[in-house]
């Protein structure tokens, strides 16, 4: 999305506050997974959002949360709705003065169970996308799904737009494992097909409708290499991760066009060597673009969790790393989510310890400065 750029978490499976599971960023304003406090002069609370009716084990925030002006939408995939179990909802909010409004649902037409809804969500301007990954037609078990939904400024309410698929639906393609959205364009990772080799498809929308696009899918890849298990997009510029390529070393493809109405290219792939191989692997687990700037996140090897951000800019159409963005003292699952717009980036950090021994998390802003120098401006916490 542009210029907004959604972070989301792989997982869940802790009971506890977590804040900062889920991070959303733009120009200056933070959308969290968790309620949050003041912190300082500079980063300022606007309150905690909720769902509809609050559930226990619901994963509400837990994946995707994304943002664009005054509209944010929350994901919660493990709601059942109408009884029906694990069909996932998201959530739209409204901001107004500075107040973001109740919750309104957002649920596909038609529905069986088990479709986590939610799982990933995108917001640009006036349309919402929201991943399925695990719906179900009747004899395709995961084949996935992504739901659109569009906001009338007139009526202020959300209607679904379109329900997106790929054009051949197999079982486990877990298409909408993550969505991402910019301005006319809709892209989805669908890491689960070709035997998990994966691919990325775009939509183009036209009026009211969204056409399938060619699907992208680089010439590399081998079974269970999980292409496009993360996307990112800013207007021409877009980045997918393959996190488990290469015995899970990982990578991150970049591609772009010319225009909206132009192919998309590669224009570089980036993997890792020398000691930050050693060191680091899962490279693509999160990614995010905002201009020339990519921000693609990768595990810790020693720890087996999530660790460091590594920022690549773009010059002349030729991508070079700027910075590696290590864990602050402390924190835990450092990047866990992430997101960046211009010249900041935050990152989550759920499990961290701050004072109750409860892993309460956290999640560090960082901003770039004049030289390129990436530097930690805050620890942002939950109120309780």
């Amino acid at each position: 999305m542009c210029p907004n750029i959604v972070a989301r978490r792989a997982s869940s499976r802790r009971s506890m506050t977590l804040f900062g599971v889920g991070v959303q960023l733009i120009v200056g304003i933070i959308v969290f997974g968790s309620g949050t406090r003041e912190v300082d002069a500079a980063w300022t609370s606007q309150g905690a959002v909720d769902p509809v009716a609050p559930a226990n084990n619901n994963m509400f925030a837990m994946e995707g949360v994304a943002i664009s002006g005054d509209l944010a939408i929350v994901g919660e995939p493990m709601r059942a709705v109408s009884s029906v179990s694990n069909t996932g909802a998201a959530y739209a909010f409204k901001r107004s003065s500075g107040t973001w409004s109740s919750a309104v649902a957002l649920t596909p037409t038609a529905y069986v169970g088990g479709e986590h809804l939610g799982m990933a969500v995108d917001i640009d301007g006036y349309y919402a996308v929201v991943g399925a990954q695990n719906e179900n037609d009747g004899s395709t078990p995961n084949a996935g799904a992504a739901h659109v939904f569009v906001y009338d400024v007139g009526t202020q309410a959300w209607t679904v737009s379109a329900k997106l698929v790929a054009s051949s639906r197999n079982s486990a393609d877990s298409f909408g494992s993550d969505v991402a959205i910019s301005g006319d364009t809709i892209v989805i990772g669908v890491p689960g097909s070709s035997s998990g080799s994966g691919q990325v498809i775009p939509f183009e929308r036209s009026g009211t409708s969204w056409s399938r696009q060619t699907a992208i899918a680089p010439t590399d890849l081998s079974a269970n290499d999980g292409f496009g298990n993360a996307v990112a997009i800013d207007g021409n510029t877009m980045i997918v991760g393959c996190g488990s390529q290469n015995s899970g070393a990982g990578a991150a493809y970049i591609y772009t066009r010319s225009s909206a109405t132009s192919a998309w290219t590669q224009e570089q792939k980036i993997t890792l060597s020398g000691a930050d191989a050693s060191n680091y692997d899962e490279l693509g687990a999160r990614v995010a673009v905002s201009g020339d700037t990519v921000a693609i996140v990768s595990r810790r090897i020693a720890t087996s969790d999530f660790g460091a951000v590594f920022v690549y800019t773009r010059t002349s159409g030729s991508w070079s790393r700027q910075t590696l963005i290590t864990p602050p003292t402390g924190a835990v699952e450092f990047a866990d989510s992430m997101a960046l717009n211009g010249d900041l980036l935050v990152a989550g950090a759920p499990d961290t310890d701050l004072t109750t021994g409860n892993a309460e998390g956290a999640a560090y802003v960082f901003q770039r400065d004049s030289s390129g120098n990436w530097n930690q401006l805050v620890r942002l916490e939950a109120h309780d």
